[in-house]
């Protein structure tokens, strides 16, 4: 895999302008391997990102693509607190989470499987991509891992040992940062003159950076669920139609019916 992990090198507004050449570089230490790859999820992030899969084409028009889909809803309600936090690129979100899904379209269309998966298909067929639940992956992940080190042509009896092992979940206390004083406390700038800062003003900065913490489940959210809920029932249907299969493992997703 890419040096970096989300290297987003085929999204335009990202990181196309770093050139092919910085693109290649992350793949150096690759040497003879089968396979490499990259995982950057701004490559199914319609409509915000364009263009996507025919760039990729352009450049490997033999691609393989495994796309790893979760329980819409609770994506959907992780990506908000990914965003209350500011994880992303500073972008802090301080819209109560019924009003963010209704006014940004990005929390219910990120979770359109059926909206980002259809482009790829179109231009590299169904036998080039491949398509799983992290439910069903959790469930039985050898089987998985087996499935797909068979579809990429490489030892099906490779077990790594992170296998089964759980990353980056929300945790159940989430920090709403100051965007301007959080992204001081980042900048090469702070960096440069903190050794001047006195200790204590040091600490009354980056704690003023950070909110206090909020536990999660204190949050009222039933609201934007109901709101959410139909759209994304909607969209899996749709993705069921195009996939030719149902996702009753998408538990949180079909218990608002």
């Amino acid at each position: 895999m890419s040096g970096l992990k989300e290297p987003a090198y085929f999204a335009e507004e990202v990181n196309l302008g770093r050139g092919l050449t910085w693109y290649l570089d992350l793949f150096k230490e690759a040497g003879d391997a089968q396979v490499v790859g990259e995982s950057s999820t701004h490559y199914t992030k319609l409509p915000t990102y364009q263009g996507v899969p025919e760039r990729i084409q352009n450049f490997a028009p033999d691609a393989k693509f495994i796309f790893l889909m979760r329980d819409p809803l609770a994506r959907s309600i992780s990506q908000y607190w990914h965003h209350y936090q500011g994880r992303r690129s500073g972008e802090v979100e301080k819209r109560e989470m019924l009003e963010a899904f209704q006014e940004d379209q990005r929390y219910l269309a990120y979770s359109n499987y059926a909206l980002q998966l259809q482009p790829y298909l179109d231009r590299f067929g169904s036998a080039s991509v491949k398509v799983f639940t992290l439910e069903e992956f959790r469930l039985l992940p050898q089987f998985w891992l087996k499935q797909l080190y068979e579809w990429l042509g490489v030892d099906s009896e490779f077990v790594a040992d992170s296998i089964g092992a759980k990353v980056h979940e929300t945790p159940a206390l989430v920090t709403r940062r100051v965007r301007w004083l959080y992204a001081l406390k980042k900048s090469p700038l702070w960096e440069t003159v903190r050794v001047g800062v006195p200790a204590p003003i040091r600490g009354l900065g980056e704690r003023l950076s950070e909110r206090a913490p909020v536990e999660r489940k204190t949050v009222p959210i039933d609201d934007a669920i109901r709101f959410a809920s139909p759209i994304l029932q909607q969209h899996t249907q749709d993705l069921s139609d195009l996939l030719g299969r149902d996702f009753p493992e998408w538990k949180m997703l079909w218990d608002q019916a």
